[in-house]
């Protein structure tokens, strides 16, 4: 099991005002953030990081990173990212938006880490032996059990710092 490291900030903040009826003015001046997210242009707001947690750890083939920041108007913003070490597993960013914790628990508890990992196995070239093609779907099945395992880790952990229940 990877281990999970969470880094909680300012967690009073987030359920303690109507997320849409009152913006962040308790800061001077509210930093911008600009995030990447794979296919779309980056997102860029401005807000302040609430958590964030990964399992990342040496040896790992592959890892998660939670992030999850409150914008100046109230409203939450998930980022998930994907890393993967083999040159065949592609870097994956993507951002949710959500009103209250509870739907940040939902689209956590929803989301599909199997959207993550590449399954190129070459089922139409004839040329490859099915030994190939067997192991192959081996490798992706141990990658989509090891993505499932870190990323149902690391929502435990950040649903339970963040208290939702």
């Amino acid at each position: 099991m990877a281990p999970v490291t969470l880094f909680s900030r300012d967690l009073s903040t987030v359920d303690n005002v109507e997320p849409m009826a009152a913006p962040i003015n308790v800061f001077a001046e509210v930093p911008k953030v600009k995030l990447q997210r794979t296919g779309q242009r980056p997102l860029v707001f401005e807000g302040v990081e609430v958590c964030s947690a990964t399992t990342h750890s040496p040896g790992p083939s592959l890892w998660y990173e939670i992030n999850l920041y409150r914008k100046q108007a109230g409203s939450l913003v998930i980022d998930i990212r994907f890393f993967g070490k083999p040159n065949d597993m592609k870097d994956r960013f993507r951002t949710f938006f959500a009103d209250s914790l509870d739907e940040v628990a939902h689209i956590l508890e929803a989301y599909d880490p199997a959207l993550d990992i590449n399954a190129d196995i070459p089922v139409h070239d004839d040329s490859v032996p099915v030994s190939v093609i067997a192991l192959q779907a081996a490798v992706v099945r141990m990658r989509l059990d090891e993505a499932r395992r870190q990323f149902a880790d690391l929502i435990g952990e950040i649903l339970h710092q963040l208290d939702v229940q």
